[in-house]
């Protein structure tokens, strides 16, 4: 039997997946109509922001030592009234504060899927990963090598896999041939040699 349909997906199952910073796409590992699983390299972009930003955090985690040792002396001088409160409470307000700046720039690393505690100053790297929020199909890539991609720009929509159903427009006649559970190939207009069940 053939017939003709659409594919409908509930509006949950699309996502978005943006890039978190501007750079210059160097890398494309996906097309439209692939399926990804949760976690795949979608795209690989190049980012000076991404190079300052893995500067600031190291810069900051050796920063933060200092201010400890700081807050830790100040507090050891003000026990022995050697030194004024002032002294220790402003030691303080500084520790706090690089240690509130370490923990922000640690999570903007995560947000580019880096673990933070395993970056190293002879380790900087100009590239951040794109990868796939959950595992489903690309529907739509808006992007080519060696273009420039705007921070929070639209770089690919993807599908929920699970979330997609095939409508399809079936005479009459063979209505009482179908049976539940029936296995379906069918194909998308623009690529007829790749079938789907």
């Amino acid at each position: 039997i053939t017939c003709t349909g659409t594919l409908a997906l509930i509006r949950d199952g699309i996502s978005i997946v943006s890039t978190p910073a501007a750079g210059i796409v160097r890398m494309l590992n996906v097309s439209a109509g692939n399926f990804v699983e949760q976690g795949s390299v979608l795209a690989g972009l190049e980012s000076i922001e991404f190079i300052r930003l893995q500067q600031e955090f190291l810069e900051a985690e050796n920063q933060i030592a200092f201010y400890r040792e700081d807050y830790k002396r100040q507090g050891e001088l003000t026990v022995e009234n050697a030194a004024s409160v002032r002294k220790m409470q402003a030691a303080q307000r500084d520790f706090q504060s690089f240690e509130l700046k370490l923990n922000a720039l640690r999570l903007q690393l995560q947000v580019y899927g880096i673990h933070a505690d395993s970056l190293k100053p002879d380790q900087l790297t100009s590239t951040f990963l794109l990868r796939a929020p959950f595992s489903g199909v690309i529907s739509r890539v808006n992007a080519t090598p060696g273009s420039y991609a705007e921070q929070g720009e639209e770089m690919f929509v993807m599908v929920k896999d699970q979330l997609l159903f095939l409508k399809l427009a079936v005479p009459e006649d063979v209505l009482p041939m179908l049976k539940n559970g029936q296995v379906i190939d069918f194909f998308l207009p623009q690529d007829s040699l790749t079938t789907y069940q």
